[in-house]
């Protein structure tokens, strides 16, 4: 971010983010004006040393690994 605006404050980074499209693990990624993201969101997780699509469902390659309880 700051690469890209040469600036490191809040009001550079939020409008950056409101008028760019920023690449990702999952895509690209942007937000509208009030700060809704926009396009179709996807979560992955860390399968067997792979980042793998686990939701939403029609997307997933691999079940949600859930996470282990706390120790202790």
């Amino acid at each position: 971010m700051a690469e890209r605006t040469g600036k490191i404050d809040n009001k550079t980074i939020i409008a950056a983010l409101h008028k760019g499209t920023w690449p990702t693990v999952v895509g690209d990624l942007s937000w509208d004006a009030d700060g809704a993201p926009q396009g179709e969101d996807i979560v992955v997780q860390w399968v067997e040393g792979r980042l793998r699509p686990v939701y939403p469902p029609d997307q997933a390659l691999t079940e949600p690994i859930a996470k282990p309880a706390w120790a202790g």
